[in-house]
């Protein structure tokens, strides 16, 4: 009949009915990892066997247990590290004869980011295997830490320092953080007690050592600045027994790293010069000691919340854990504080134009 519109749904399980028996049907299972992509989390199953069916790859890929890189090709995140009209396994990934073999053979699981390195470390021609080249890229955005790090320290054993970290249980990020005080302090590729020491802590702290004691009183004129504007007010806030807080000087920060044995004097500049805010988290019975070292983004996101040793103690776990539920419940306060203070602030300026 003209002007009456029909409309058709396709239920969850109508729709894996009618995949099972099908090629499709190991990648679009209930709980299969499709369903965390942008399309899947929307239902979107046109969107999803749209995806599919141009690019068998895909299929393909989910059965080799490379969830990841097929997700991500989903999401169109991928960018040009796979070839989406590969006919094998290797073509589709980019790998060689050799790379392939190790992947298959270790049942290694790739990430965009271990295929971006890998992408890195071939045009460089660095002797790193694909299980390492794995690690390196099993985080998101490592291989942007991965791209920095050999940009710093061009000339430098890159396998062996990635070895290292992965040997010690090293975040690339905290890494790249080492090497750049290096660099801050005039090292190089030739401090090699430096870029791989035997107590990696006990060096990160010297290191920030070093660095506080360069830094003079312009950084926090700069700094106080900063706190005097009024830019910082969303960062001055009280709840669940626990006070956070802006740093107020350059001394401060560099007494807090020493304290809790981290590299947050490494950040002095950027936080200076309005490139990040460096905060301090206390217990209210005790202010004056500190607890975690928190950075957060210019547009407030929370980047870290650091304890001693970057929590990388049995101890500083221990008291990480403990707090989870408080720290939880901190953060979630404190994020209605900001938005409640943002909209005070608009009120006010429109309350000045009018």
């Amino acid at each position: 009949m003209f002007g009456n519109t029909i409309q058709v749904v396709l239920d969850q399980q109508s729709f894996w009915d009618a995949v099972i028996g099908t090629p499709f049907e190991k990648s679009t299972a209930p709980g299969s990892d499709i369903w965390s992509t942008s399309a899947g989390r929307l239902y979107d199953r046109i969107d999803i066997m749209n995806a599919l069916a141009k690019y068998p790859c895909l299929e393909y890929l989910f059965k080799l247990d490379q969830d990841d890189i097929a997700c991500a090709a989903i999401n169109r995140t991928i960018g040009n590290r796979i070839n989406r009209k590969g006919k094998t396994a290797r073509e589709v990934l980019k790998l060689n004869a050799d790379d392939w073999g190790e992947v298959k053979g270790k049942h290694i699981r790739l990430t965009p980011d271990a295929l971006g390195i890998h992408r890195i470390a071939r045009r460089k021609k660095l002797k790193m295997n694909m299980e390492l080249i794995s690690w390196c890229g099993h985080i998101r955005g490592w291989e942007a830490y991965f791209r920095q790090i050999c940009q710093m320290m061009q000339g430098a054993d890159i396998p062996r320092m990635m070895k290292y970290c992965q040997k010690n249980g090293l975040s690339l990020m905290d890494y790249k953080d080492h090497l750049s005080m290096m660099r801050f302090l005039g090292m190089g590729p030739q401090d090699r007690e430096f870029l791989t020491p035997k107590n990696f802590a006990e060096c990160h702290h010297e290191l920030a050592v070093r660095m506080g004691d360069v830094k003079d009183t312009q950084i926090t004129v700069k700094i106080q600045s900063r706190i005097q504007t009024g830019i910082l007010d969303e960062y001055f806030f009280s709840a669940e027994g626990l006070t956070l807080r802006p740093a107020f000087t350059a001394a401060e920060i560099v007494s807090e790293g020493n304290y809790l044995k981290h590299c947050v004097a490494g950040y002095v500049d950027r936080y200076a010069e309005g490139g990040t805010v460096i905060c301090f988290l206390r217990d209210d019975r005790d202010l004056k000691k500190p607890r975690y070292t928190v950075e957060f983004s210019t547009n407030g996101l929370l980047v870290q919340c650091r304890g001693f040793r970057n929590d990388l103690t049995d101890e500083a776990k221990a008291q990480k854990e403990a707090d989870k539920e408080r720290l939880e419940l901190f953060w979630k306060l404190h994020r209605m504080y900001r938005n409640d203070l943002a909209r005070m602030k608009k009120h006010e300026r429109r309350a000045k134009v009018a």
